[in-house]
């Protein structure tokens, strides 16, 4: 039975409809190769700019942007607004997926929905000129449940205007007060900025928030100010863990405010954190339950804490350029490491009074000196452990692995004080070796030049530079298979310590040795033998002739 064409075209619809009813599982947004004739349902037909997935995302489907740049080079306008806010914005990486405003001061204006997540972007102006003094944020972020945060880095948003105002925020984020959101900040980066967000705007003022994380993030460059919390309007409960505040030409200076007086509690933590050259001021309204600042360095900072009620500073350490002052309230230090000379507002409870002597390491200040490591006093910061106090099960002690010493070598103690640092295994010793030339003959003179550098491992052993065949077999009698001396350097090899100046040796290439290619080989071997560096490898190559006077006169 033939089909008539309205049964078709009935058919068509209806399946076109379905089509275009169902959600896309994804809009990919690729700035090099994307065009925005595409549907951007896939990396093969992704869409060139993220202004054009706003108009078409329907508010279920999250957003992937390749790596590269979107900004107004690759057809962006800025600010952004998206017709149905996404559930997630995901770049490659915060090195790799970068969105430019450029001369624009903000880049995502009004986004509204529930919760809301950003992953592996970076966040950038780059404009020569400051921030305009009408600027509106960077981001703006109107959320009822949570925010989360992860691996994303904002740079270069800096005005030196008033961040106390509602136009200079790099995140502004609003919510209901009845129903205030999370915000989550996990390893971002923030990078010659001003203001970090405002709690509230001039229109909603008693909009706050109910929990604030962040964990492992970064604050580098120079700060005019961070505003976190707007006044009155701060976030009920904040804990702050694992951070480095790094300044550079100036003290920068962050601001915490907690409390959202009169309708609830402000309560504060801030555990195993890093400040060097910032100002940190702690601001608490009325109602605070706690304050707690627990096992953080301060080097060359300033710590002014305004207390409606009590504070504490647990098993903290800082040095002589530092200080904390308390114009309100009190404050209880227990078990720190304090240099300045502390007025009446501190309360010292088993505390040292002497440097912690701060050490410089691969990642920055705030280790720990030990001699284990290399440094030639050990610090008194190292393996204090409280007395008389229990702990608190909100505190995040530091990571199992972390240290407090140069070399990265996990502490051992139960909490050593100051800020700990990932304990990354730093790179084994290198040992390095090459010769004047690569083709020798019989009695000719062979400069050697070996060289070492130990780059964060300490080793109880020697370093060797032998000679032998190319085949590498006399490795099995490793290193006494060899015409020169060795060892070269024995004892104890400390970490960061190089030799990158070892005096180069002269050896007599001999008569008998059989002509071929050969291999100078350096390495570092612990005392009981095994290798503790990679081997460095120099091919060198022999004629059988010789080329002595007196073989030459006897020919």
């Amino acid at each position: 039975m033939l089909l008539r064409p309205q049964f078709w075209a009935l058919t068509c619809g209806v399946l076109l409809s379905v089509l275009t009813a169902t959600p896309l599982c994804g809009i990919y947004v690729d700035p090099v190769n994307g065009d925005d004739a595409n549907d951007g349902g896939s990396w093969d037909t992704a869409l060139k700019t993220l202004t054009r997935a706003a108009l078409i995302g329907d508010g279920r489907a999250p957003l992937y942007l390749a790596e590269g740049v979107l900004s107004d080079n690759s057809g962006e306008v800025f600010p952004i607004y998206f017709r149905h806010a996404p559930p997630a914005i995901i770049g490659v990486s915060s090195d790799a997926t970068v969105i430019d405003a450029g001369t624009s001061s903000t880049i995502i204006s009004e986004l509204r929905r529930s919760d809301c997540t950003f992953q592996d972007l970076t966040f950038r102006r780059s404009a020569d000129e400051g921030t305009p003094a009408d600027a509106g944020p960077m981001i703006w972020l109107e959320i009822d449940e949570k925010v989360r945060m992860t691996r994303v880095r904002f740079e270069g948003y800096r005005s030196g205007a008033d961040p106390f105002s509602d136009d200079h925020p790099i995140i502004a984020l609003t919510g209901d007060w009845l129903s205030p959101p999370d915000f989550s900040l996990f390893d971002c980066v923030f990078s010659d900025c001003d203001a970090l967000w405002l709690a509230g705007d001039s229109v909603d003022f008693m909009k706050g928030f109910s929990k604030l994380t962040m964990d492992g993030c970064l604050f580098k460059g120079n700060f005019y100010r961070d505003a976190w919390g707007y006044y009155e309007v701060g976030f009920d409960i904040t804990v702050i863990s694992n951070c480095r505040f790094l300044g550079s030409d100036a003290p920068s200076e962050i601001i915490f405010m907690t409390g959202s007086w009169p309708y609830s509690s402000g309560s504060f933590a801030m555990t195993n954190c890093l400040f060097d050259t910032f100002q940190l001021h702690l601001n608490n309204n009325t109602h605070q339950s706690w304050d707690n600042v627990v096992g953080c360095s301060f080097l060359n900072s300033e710590i002014k804490a305004y207390y409606s009620i009590y504070g504490q500073f647990l098993y903290c350490a800082f040095d002589s350029l530092s200080g904390l002052f308390v114009p309100s309230g009190g404050a209880e230090l227990r078990s720190c490491c304090v240099a300045f000379t502390p007025d009446d507002s501190l309360y010292l409870t088993h505390c040292i009074l002497e440097d912690p002597k701060f050490a410089d390491g691969a990642l920055g200040g705030g280790y720990l000196s030990a001699r284990e490591s290399g440094q030639p006093i050990n610090s008194r910061c190292l393996s204090l452990i409280a007395t008389g106090y229990s702990g608190w099960e909100g505190i995040d002690w530091p990571t199992e692995g972390s240290t407090t010493r140069t070399d990265g070598v996990p502490d051992e103690a139960p909490y050593d004080i100051g800020y700990h640092y990932p304990s990354v295994p730093p790179p084994p010793p290198a040992a390095e070796v090459r010769t004047d030339r690569t083709r020798y003959a019989a009695g000719e003179e062979m400069t050697v030049y070996p060289s070492y550098n130990n780059r964060g491992v300490k080793v109880e052993g020697a370093i060797y530079f032998a000679f032998g065949p190319e085949s590498l077999d006399w490795l099995i009698y490793w290193p006494w298979m060899t015409f020169v001396p060795t060892p070269w350097v024995e004892g104890t090899l400390y970490s960061g310590v190089s030799y990158p100046n070892l005096p180069p040796t002269t050896h007599t290439i001999p008569e008998g040795l059989t002509p071929g290619h050969y291999l100078w080989l350096g390495a570092v071997l612990n005392s009981d033998g095994a290798f503790a560096s990679d081997i460095a490898l120099w091919p060198v190559a022999f004629s059988g002739c010789s080329i002595g006077p007196s073989k030459i006169e006897g020919r």
